[in-house]
């Protein structure tokens, strides 16, 4: 189970590396992620600054979302989101639409016409 739940959800960092910002994998030990340890250039670094992103495809898209910047953080986030894939844990609700009359927010209105 542990290997599908990897190959579903990927821990990415992204950090300068020789003047430009890049992704690094996280090392992976028996199928998890070891977010305290980034490959670069083939190697294992510890202690590198940047920010942890999750990549995933959905419906044949490459989705990317920031996870935050300490390995716990990070850690924490991949196990939730592979758990939400493979259906071990429900997914986060989405917001009732407002009632009609009601003012509602910028932020409301645009994801509102974004899912129509």
């Amino acid at each position: 189970m542990a290997d599908n739940i990897g190959r579903k959800t990927n821990l990415r960092k992204y950090l300068p590396h020789h003047g430009k910002w890049q992704f690094f994998p996280v090392a992976r030990v028996n199928g998890r992620p070891r977010p305290e340890l980034v490959i670069v250039e083939g190697q294992p670094r510890r202690g590198t600054s940047g920010t942890f992103y999750l990549q995933w495809r959905e419906n044949g898209v490459r989705r990317t979302r920031p996870v935050g910047t300490s390995p716990r953080e990070a850690l924490d986030a991949w196990q939730l989101h592979s758990g939400i894939l493979v259906g071990e844990i429900e997914g986060p609700e989405e917001e009732a639409a407002p009632k009609a009359g009601r003012s509602m927010t910028i932020r409301a209105a645009v994801d509102a016409t974004l899912r129509r």
